[in-house]
């Protein structure tokens, strides 16, 4: 009775921890989430503005499919494994979910980049959006690296480190990396470049955290385990749907305002969306743990 008193305070505390963490980590992105936006808006008008927000929604859809879910199923079953103390087959479920998502995360970038003049033209009536689309197709790869290792890293309960690569790292390179392009010339290509190296940077630090703190899951030499393979895909791919439900609802109004009117007018549309967004907040302070 007194162990699980012990184990239950013991998580408590761990909660707590983590949700300190999670406002700080909010907090601060929204802080230079909103200083990016207004740096895109006051040197780029909302005519880009718009066009970063539509692409940012397509490339979202892609993403969302590359990673079939898996983003949720690794988190569980990593959690499972861990907690039994079966480390082969957490190294397992590690390398069999990074081979399969980096092959997935690839190719949804090639049909992006294959099909973004089409969907520019054909779709959205403006032929700019395409050098975006093409721009950000090659950050889908990298969406797949973060889907793996992020889980990795809070099964292993290091949420402020991932807290600092997601909330703070991603933006604060966005921000100066912008800065620095306008200063060698104010182009809207831009506003991409600083997306893709953002996603870069946050992607190789997630890899060299990961492979400098849990070296026995890259040096175990897992046994092919067909059955645990075919039980995460049947865990995560139903998710899919209800992440693309969650998705459509945060951005079908931008979508359908792209698609109906300018890009100059989801520009302006999403100057408000993100204040009003603040709105659900508090419901990410315990979804790290």
């Amino acid at each position: 009775m007194q162990k699980r008193e012990s184990n239950l305070d013991n998580s408590l505390k761990i909660l707590v921890k983590s949700s300190a963490w999670v406002f700080v980590g909010i907090i601060l992105s929204k802080i230079l989430g909103y200083v990016y936006r207004i740096i895109v808006a006051r040197y780029y008008g909302p005519e880009v503005y718009g066009l970063l927000v539509l692409s940012l929604t397509i490339i979202g859809w892609f993403a969302l499919f590359s990673l079939l879910g898996f983003d949720t199923g690794i988190l569980r079953y990593l959690s499972v494994y861990r907690g039994k103390k079966k480390y082969d087959k957490v190294s397992y479920i590690f390398k069999f979910s990074l081979s399969l998502l980096l092959i997935t995360g690839i190719a949804a970038g090639i049909l992006l980049f294959i099909f973004s003049d089409i969907i520019a033209e054909r779709i959205f009536s403006n032929s700019q959006i395409s050098i975006f689309l093409k721009l950000f197709s090659l950050t889908i790869p990298l969406t797949s690296l973060k889907a793996v290792f992020f889980p990795l890293m809070q099964v292993y309960e290091k949420f402020e480190w991932v807290l600092f690569a997601s909330k703070i790292l991603d933006p604060l390179v966005k921000v100066i990396a912008l800065v620095a392009l306008i200063f060698l010339g104010v182009n809207s290509i831009n506003v991409p470049i600083s997306y893709l190296l953002a996603a870069i940077v946050v992607s190789l630090f997630a890899y060299l955290f990961c492979r400098i703190s849990f070296k026995n899951i890259f040096k175990i030499k897992p046994i092919k385990n067909k059955q645990l393979a075919k039980d995460i895909l049947s865990y995560s791919w139903p998710l899919l749907f209800f992440t693309l439900s969650m998705f459509l609802l945060y951005q079908v109004d931008s979508f359908m305002i792209g698609l109906l009117k300018t890009v100059e007018d989801v520009g302006f549309y999403n100057a408000a969306v993100p204040i009003a967004l603040l709105l659900v907040t508090s419901v990410s302070l315990f979804s790290y743990m």
